[in-house]
């Protein structure tokens, strides 16, 4: 069924482009899948449609500075350590919530920074950081690419694992706005 509907919404796309009306939700849509799929014009370009992005990381001198960026993350390409969606309430569904809950990580599970027996897997992972650091003209990749490794380590001990995440009466915690504003 999967692949069924990834063929559709692929038909749909591609033909989206060159029939739409031009600023209309399909043409959009379409325009912005066929420069999805145009991997000349993205090895042309290279990193220059991020350098603005990355030189606001490399400016972010201080930990408020930072949240700034993330606080941003639904409006850009950027990050955050919590992921925030808005959608109905679970228990609720005539009313929508602001749901915040932890990141994705850059490996797959919690396990993978924390088990030992992953730890060809996470020197892997270090590498790949580095090489995506350098091509960036990143500052000291190596150093930097162990520095996010630890940080995603103690983001990773401080997450539930995954029967954890799936547990209802642990994950839907309602709340007024005033715990963060104090917080």
């Amino acid at each position: 069924m999967t692949d069924a509907a990834e063929a559709k919404v692929r038909a749909l796309l591609e033909a989206a482009a060159p029939q739409g009306r031009v600023g209309s939700v399909g043409r959009m849509a379409g325009d912005y899948y066929a420069a999805f799929m145009d991997e000349s014009a993205i090895e042309h370009l290279g990193i220059t449609p991020l350098v603005l992005e990355l030189k606001s990381i490399q400016g972010a001198s201080s930990r408020n500075a930072l949240a700034a960026l993330m606080g941003g993350e639904n409006a850009s390409f950027l990050g955050s350590i919590f992921h925030l969606d808005i959608s109905a309430d679970i228990m609720d569904p005539e009313h929508y919530a602001i749901q915040i809950s932890q990141p994705v990580l850059g490996l797959p599970d919690r396990g993978y920074y924390l088990d030992a027996s992953y730890a060809p897997q996470r020197n892997s992972y270090k590498t790949y950081i580095t090489k995506l650091l350098a091509l960036a003209s990143w500052p000291r990749p190596p150093e930097r690419a162990e520095e996010i490794l630890q940080f995603e380590t103690s983001i990773a001990e401080a997450s539930w694992d995954r029967e954890q995440e799936r547990d209802s009466a642990k994950t839907y915690n309602p709340m007024t706005l005033q715990p963060f504003a104090t917080a």
